[in-house]
């Protein structure tokens, strides 16, 4: 399995509008993609406070329900907390 599709790994997909945000997930709940709404990360927030995490191996799906409801995103992926080193709770 290559990193890229190593289920540690999540994408944030991350707005400039909080209803892009909306519209996105809202395809995603139609086309049965799991991921969930949440606030952006810190270490991430130049964007509008809102984003959609997804695991990694959504990440084409996603992408491809952005570009057919017309949603600019911005995808960033980062490691779970397991395998960045941080304790889990």
């Amino acid at each position: 399995m290559t990193e890229e599709a190593s289920p540690s790994f999540w994408v944030y997909a991350l707005f400039e509008t909080t209803s892009d945000g909306m519209r996105l997930s809202g395809a995603l709940r139609r086309l049965d993609v799991g991921h969930s709404l949440c606030p952006t990360p810190r270490h991430l927030s130049k964007s509008c406070g809102l984003a959609l995490r997804f695991p990694s191996i959504e990440e084409e799906a996603v992408r491809e329900a952005a570009r057919s409801v017309s949603v600019n995103a911005s995808f960033v992926r980062e490691r779970t907390p397991k395998e960045a080193g941080t304790p889990s709770s």
